[in-house]
């Protein structure tokens, strides 16, 4: 058994609401969000010119 796996269950055994409630899509969704944001605020906090960020980053979507 790997280590991760074996932390995986004693994990799931120690607290299996909170795994139940980390699996589903809404909960998922936002911390996938939440990490975005943080990305996106990370790389303006570099270059605060959007312009010049668009052009190092090839970030698109600013």
């Amino acid at each position: 058994m790997s280590a991760t796996s074996e932390f995986r269950s004693r994990l799931i055994a120690k607290k299996p609401d909170l795994m139940r409630y980390l699996r589903q899509d809404g909960v998922q969704a936002v911390i996938g969000l939440t990490i975005f944001a943080l990305l996106i605020l990370f790389f303006y906090s570099i270059t605060p010119d959007i312009a010049q960020a668009r052009q190092y980053y090839g970030l698109a979507f600013l």
